[in-house]
C-alpha cells in the first residue's frame, strides 16, 4: 500500500514529509485502523466511505478537512514540552503500541498513544 510505504520511508529517513502531509497520511490511516479495530465499516463517520476502486491516495489526503490539520498542529504544539523528553530517547527505548501480559485477554489492547512521536 502506497500510504504505508510513504510513512515507512519517512520513519526510516529515506523520505522527509512535511508536517501537513504527514498529518494527512496519518489521518487517513486512522480510518483504516478504525475499520480494523471495530470490524465494521461506518459509512457515516469514515472518510473511506467516499472511496472506490479508482480513488487515489492523493484524493484521500486532499479530502482531509483543513480544520483537522489546524487542530492536530495545535495539539502537537501543546504537547511539545510534554513529549520532548520521550523524543530525546534513543530509538530502541521508544516503543510504539507496546503490549502487556493480558493484552490478548482484552482483544489485543495496547498502550499506544496514537502517534506520540513514533
Amino acid at each position: 500500500m502506497r500510504l504505508l510505504t510513504r510513512l515507512h520511508a519517512h520513519l526510516e529517513g529515506a523520505l522527509r514529509l512535511g508536517e501537513q502531509e504527514l498529518t494527512r497520511l496519518c489521518h487517513v490511516l486512522g480510518f483504516y485502523e478504525a475499520i480494523y479495530l471495530i470490524g465494521v465499516f461506518s459509512r457515516r463517520h469514515n472518510l473511506l466511505a467516499q472511496a472506490d476502486a479508482r480513488t487515489t491516495l492523493d484524493q484521500l489526503t486532499a479530502a482531509v478537512p483543513a480544520y483537522v490539520l489546524d487542530d492536530i498542529a495545535e495539539q502537537m504544539g501543546l504537547a511539545e514540552a510534554t513529549f520532548a523528553p520521550l523524543r530525546r530517547l534513543p530509538d530502541e527505548q521508544r516503543v510504539c503500541g507496546p503490549v502487556f501480559a493480558g493484552s490478548s485477554d482484552l482483544g489485543g489492547a495496547d498502550a499506544d498513544s496514537s502517534w506520540a512521536g513514533c
